[in-house]
């Protein structure tokens, strides 16, 4: 198994965890898991970043650029999340971190199926 799939592996694990047990502030402290979080999510960027497309089709860049961006939005749902805990911005302290994750799913989710068809 390459080197990259485990890391992309251990990411997305990071990222799961760290969402359920922001569900369960008694367990963890929420800025740990906001840490956790942030730290998956930057991996996740990277790793992306790294897997330049090699086809030289449209679609498929096409299709790498909004999976860039899902990563970029998933680095925002974090940054947000950690604002929450630590309340830098006053101006965004609720759950705005929710919206922001929502929309790196669906950029996110929708490349990788169209992604996998190619």
């Amino acid at each position: 198994m390459k080197i990259s799939a485990v890391l992309l592996m251990t990411s997305c694990v990071g990222m799961l965890a760290s969402l359920v047990l922001w569900l369960s502030p008694e367990v963890v402290d929420r800025g740990i898991t906001s840490a956790v979080y942030l730290a998956s999510t930057v991996l996740l960027a990277v790793l992306m970043h790294l897997a330049k497309p090699t086809s030289d089709d449209t679609v498929v860049r096409r299709l790498c650029a909004q999976q860039a961006i899902g990563c970029i939005m998933f680095v925002v749902s974090a940054l947000l999340m950690l604002n929450q805990h630590w309340l830098w911005l006053l101006m965004f302290v609720r759950n705005e971190w929710i919206v922001a994750f929502a929309i790196g799913c669906v950029f996110f989710v929708y490349s990788s199926f169209r992604l996998s068809n190619k």
